[in-house]
């Protein structure tokens, strides 16, 4: 920005005048007629007298420095008072440079104070450096350094303005360096750019170690260049960077894309990778966002990106968050993870998507083998044509995607699910949407414990977890909880681990689920004499085994309370009250020690990796006098297994291979067959067995209750079977039906009750 005035316009008294004058000298000034008629801000006075055009500033609270005290001054230097003409023919490289190194260079008081760099209205002509340069066009030498445009509207399609144009001329041999750039040690902190569009050949913009930078209202272009990184802007190992608002425009090709961001060599010590970044009110044409790891990554890994309110980009052809590793070593070495994604309001559409092995174009894909996705949360956003997913996982054996969340919009439009190259649902990510609430759940275990099985509610970051856990209110145990595999667990809202369970194990089946082992309650300890345990305060937690606590204990009891030893004290007596049964038999007891709480905040948290094995199933006390040094880690779970299954035709008690049954309608009353060792006479009048070329076989006659009719029997046979009745008898209507071969079975049924014997 810029102000104009006439010593005879300007307000204020002759001593501020004066003082006006003595800030002058601070300043580029300009006093030509020449000047004044290839810039329309000046202007001249009814006398004749020429407009006095400067490169104006502000003062220490950021007011014109005609209204306050000139402490602490930050002026503005206009770029054509270094001569460039923004003509968009004219070469405006030199100009530009000697505007940029003049703001590096300018000292207030003895101190370096940057101004901002202004564009007034105009496109400014630069020059592509050509091969073998490996410069850029302007290399930028300071830190917080301000580029700022004034007036001229965007030449791209989604017309922003006001903006000045910076556009490149390609020559004969242009090499493939950014327009500006910005990397350590020299424009490293605080470069902002704001109202300006930048036309660059292979690439407009690099950041390349550098921290808290800004766009605002920024339009990047770059034509198809066939060169490396060809991308409008480049952020490499950088942090705090924000883009709020303006267009981004790359050829509307496959692997080309708009914003390139890229873990590489450090220039100093930071990690080699991007984070805590926000783009924002952004559209464009062509790819999208390109991360890629370069060298091996360090620390927590990138992430924290932020994308909102991108509406519409156009000709994409491909994902939004392109996710890849470059560097030729595994995922789980180079790229172990990528966390904290976020994007609400996001559009990615009007393209055909040919990247990876599907047609589909998500809003995130991964394309590293070994690494892990987490932390994503998705709002109403929209991936490609054609109903593409949320997120693609090209790898889904060798890595991950978990601790995610989408929330679909109320229409068809909205990504919603997770999915690998061929199309197939995998796990990872809650998605919420018009229709209902989805969660595909890992198989479980990671090749360690089955952390489905966990029923304290204070078990975070488990990506393994439930997809429903119901607790009530001031309890650290769910109730209920609902897996796909292990179904609808049920817990009595005390107790580690799960009680019970209904699934389908397998089709037309209902298993109830119990566990081996259940643990003990009740664990007590108080403290003794005659052991070698140091002083402290100590916590006791028993599992059952049904071996020697090699792998197969139950889940964890509930802890102790603390044992506080000291002074003679050196030992813990501990007792505790039996399990109940399991579908195991008990060989002993594994007691663990830990000098934490569990439940610590609502947390398992102790630190407890070896056991005592307490052998025999009546044990109830133990004499601890030393701590466990052997044993392994602790399980903190407990497998579910099938106890009793269930057919529509079948049932199995103590087994998972149920025996048929047969199922009789006695006027309207379904009666089960149960299995029967003897055999009665039959009564008069009751149906009675009758198997083919044999005669009749008696059955039982006696009757568990009074009143009984219509009752009919099985018995065991070699070949068919027929069922018949009495004259005046049926069954289902019928005056005999022929049955399979069953091994002993009675039922009965009067009109009001059924019974099995």
């Amino acid at each position: 920005m810029s102000k104009e005035f006439t010593p005879r316009q300007h307000p204020g008294s002759p001593a501020a005048c004066m003082r006006r004058i003595v800030l002058v000298a601070m300043t580029v000034v300009v006093w030509s007629p020449t000047w004044a008629t290839n810039n329309a801000r000046a202007s001249s006075s009814a006398s004749g007298n020429w407009v006095m055009q400067i490169a104006t500033f502000r003062d220490s609270e950021n007011l014109w420095s005609g209204s306050q005290s000139i402490a602490g001054p930050r002026p503005h230097i206009d770029v054509t008072a270094f001569g460039c003409k923004g003509d968009g023919s004219t070469d405006d490289t030199a100009c530009i440079r000697a505007a940029i190194n003049a703001a590096c260079a300018n000292v207030i008081n003895g101190v370096n104070v940057v101004p901002e760099l202004d564009f007034p209205t105009g496109v400014y002509a630069v020059k592509q450096p050509q091969l073998p340069s490996t410069a850029p066009v302007f290399e930028i030498p300071c830190s917080r350094l301000t580029f700022k445009g004034v007036g001229t509207a965007s030449t791209l399609q989604f017309v922003r303005g006001p903006m000045a144009v910076v556009r490149t001329m390609a020559g004969t041999s242009p090499n493939n360096a950014p327009v500006f750039d910005m990397r350590y040690p020299g424009g490293y902190i605080g470069t902002t750019f704001r109202d300006i569009e930048i036309d660059g050949y292979n690439k407009a913009l690099w950041f390349y170690t550098t921290t808290g930078d800004k766009l605002e209202n920024v339009n990047l272009f770059v034509q198809q260049t066939g060169q490396p990184d060809n991308s409008p802007l480049e952020v490499t190992n950088s942090f705090w960077f924000e883009w709020h608002g303006g267009e981004c425009a790359s050829a509307e090709v496959s692997g080309i894309y708009c914003v390139l961001l890229t873990g590489d060599a450090p220039l100093g010590s930071e990690a080699p990778l991007d984070g805590l970044m926000e783009f924002d009110n952004l559209q464009g044409i062509g790819g999208m966002f390109h991360y890629d790891q370069r060298v091996n990554t360090t620390g927590s890994g990138p992430g924290n990106l932020h994308f909102q309110d991108i509406r519409g980009w156009e000709a994409n052809h491909g994902p939004f968050l392109y996710i890849t590793n470059s560097t030729g070593n595994s995922g789980g070495t180079a790229l172990p993870v990528f966390t904290n994604v976020t994007f609400n309001n996001v559009t990615g559409a009007d393209s055909t998507c040919i990247t990876g092995v599907g047609t589909t174009c998500a809003m995130i894909e991964l394309n590293s083998s070994g690494s892990n996705l987490n932390g994503v949360i998705i709002d109403f956003s929209i991936a490609g044509n054609g109903g593409s997913p949320a997120i693609q996982n090209d790898n889904p054996t060798t890595s991950s995607v978990f601790g995610c969340n989408i929330r679909s919009g109320g229409n068809f439009s909205s990504a919603n699910l997770v999915q690998d190259a061929s199309g197939n649902p995998i796990s990872g990510c809650s998605a919420q949407s018009w229709n209902g609430f989805d969660y595909f759940v890992r198989s479980g275990g990671g090749g360690g414990q089955d952390y489905r099985l966990r029923s304290d509610v204070g078990a975070f970051g488990i990506y393994d977890g439930n997809a429903l856990r119901a607790t009530f209110n001031g309890n650290r145990f769910a109730g209920v909880s609902i897996d796909p595999v292990f179904g609808l667990m049920l817990n009595d809202g005390t107790d580690f681990g799960y009680g019970a369970s209904i699934a389908e194990n397998s089709a037309g089946s209902m298993d109830i689920q119990f566990p081996k082992t259940y643990p003990p309650t009740g664990v007590t300890g108080t403290a003794t004499t005659g052991g070698t345990i140091a002083a402290g305060t100590y916590y006791a937690t028993m599992y059952s085994t049904t071996t020697n606590c090699n792998s197969t204990e139950s889940a964890p009891s509930t802890q102790s309370s603390g044992v506080v030893l000291r002074g003679a004290n050196n030992a813990i007596n501990l007792t505790w009250t039996l399990p109940i049964p399991g579908l195991s038999t008990i060989a002993g007891y594994c007691v663990a020690i830990s000098t934490t709480p569990n439940l610590n905040n609502g947390r398992w948290q102790p630190v407890q990796t070896n056991y005592i094995f307490i052998s025999g199933a009546s044990m109830t006390s133990f004499k601890m006098t030393a701590r466990p040094s052997a044993g392994g880690p602790d399980s903190i779970v407990s497998a579910l297994l099938p106890a009793h299954r269930f057919t529509p035709n079948s049932i199995g008690i103590n087994t998972t291979s149920p025996v048929p049954f047969t199922i009789t309608d006695q006027g309207g009353f379904v009666c089960q067959i149960v299995t029967k060792a003897s055999a009665y006479t039959l009564a008069t009048g009751d149906c009675r067995i009758q198997v083919t070329g044999t005669t009749t076989i008696t059955v039982p006659h006696t009757l568990p209750a009074s009143g009984m009719t219509n009752i009919w029997h099985v018995f065991s046979v070699s070949g068919t079977t027929t069922l018949a009745c009495d004259s005046g008898k049926t069954i289902n209507g019928a005056s005999s039906i022929t049955v399979a071969n069953n091994t002993g079975k009675d039922a009965y049924a009067d009109g009001t009750n059924c019974f099995a014997q």
